[in-house]
């Protein structure tokens, strides 16, 4: 994984670029740097999502890829919500081009997992795009404003969080607990469950998971900022999972947001330590970042017995993701067909 999309130009190989016009700023911005290389594609994958904070990204996505591909026929548009299911998942593995090149910055968990699954069970080459923001929220003047590090204890920066922020945001209980389509996993009867999931901003996602499921074993997955300008934002997490983490102080491990072999590595070390892949049934919930989730993807890929769940809020609040655009990744080394 390198922040350099100019390995592109030297790609011979004819290209299937599939994109996402998702609410968030740098949703069109590898697209935009793709179209600045004179890189041209022999079909480009447009997927879209309803409504009209989708609209800014949607435009710029479109003028993005009508350069990039060899012609106008060679651009095809398609909701998301058609390409998860058959008729649409048969189109995008079918969409001319050796290489496919899927820019994951605005796909959902869900749509990754089928959408990135079917790519390589199709035995093409795959390599990713992600583009970092500038700016995550809770952004660090929310951290100054809730004034975290000079409360007295956890419980009291948690409610100047809350008190700062809409309850619903950060600790509402509606959300929907859904199964990852192809990743059902092979559970046994009366065996225990260990959850492996990953702690998020949003704490009532894992809350509704934990509402869910009986669990006999939780192992919790903080993320680890790499960029030193959001070192910060791993005191945040701790406020915001504050009880979460007192009640599995034993149970919580720092894992890299921006590197999926980190990911991979220390979930496969869980799943083989002490022959836990015999002692358990498990079940991952991956709710952290990009890169993490796309470590839970190909670990998942790999061990099948294991079950993927996920939670999404009922209620999306687009101002409250990122602004702006940095970096943008390219990762060429998956362990399949690149």
């Amino acid at each position: 994984m390198v922040p350099n999309i100019e390995l592109l130009k030297n790609q011979l190989s004819d290209i299937c670029l599939v994109v996402c016009a998702g609410f968030e700023d740098r949703a069109p911005r590898a697209a935009e740097l793709i179209e600045g290389m004179d890189v041209r594609a022999r079909s480009v994958l447009l997927l879209t999502y309803p409504g009209e904070e989708h609209s800014a990204s949607y435009e710029r996505l479109m003028s993005a890829c009508h350069r990039i591909a060899h012609g106008p026929g060679a651009v095809r548009q398609m909701p998301l919500a058609d390409a998860l299911r058959e008729p649409g998942l048969v189109e995008v593995i079918n969409m001319p081009g050796d290489l496919v090149v899927c820019d994951i910055t605005a796909l959902s968990r869900i749509a990754l997992f089928s959408i990135l699954t079917r790519i390589v069970n199709s035995n093409r080459r795959l390599w990713l795009l992600y583009t970092e923001a500038e700016e995550y929220w809770p952004t660090k003047e929310d951290y100054g404003r809730i004034k975290l590090d000079r409360a007295s204890d956890m419980s009291e920066a948690f409610f100047n969080l809350t008190t700062f922020e809409h309850a619903e945001i950060v600790y509402s209980g509606r959300c929907r607990v859904e199964e990852i389509p192809g990743f059902e996993g092979r559970h046994l009867p009366n065996y225990p469950l260990m959850l492996i999931a990953f702690l998020t901003f949003k704490r009532s996602r894992l809350g509704a998971i934990l509402r869910e499921y009986e669990t006999n074993v939780k192992i919790l997955v903080q993320g680890k900022p790499v960029r030193s300008d959001l070192t910060w934002r791993e005191k945040l997490m701790e406020t915001v999972n504050f009880d979460l983490i007192d009640d599995n102080k034993n149970s919580v491990h720092l894992v890299e947001t921006l590197d999926w072999k980190a990911t991979h590595t220390f979930l496969s070390h869980i799943y083989n330590r002490d022959h836990n892949k015999y002692r358990f049934n498990i079940l991952i919930a991956p709710l952290g970042s990009k890169m993490q989730t796309v470590g839970s993807w190909v670990f998942a890929v790999e061990n099948p017995s294991v079950k993927l769940i996920t939670s999404s809020p009922e209620r999306l609040f687009p101002e409250k993701y990122s602004r702006g655009w940095r970096d943008t990744f390219i990762i060429k080394d998956l362990p399949f067909r690149s």
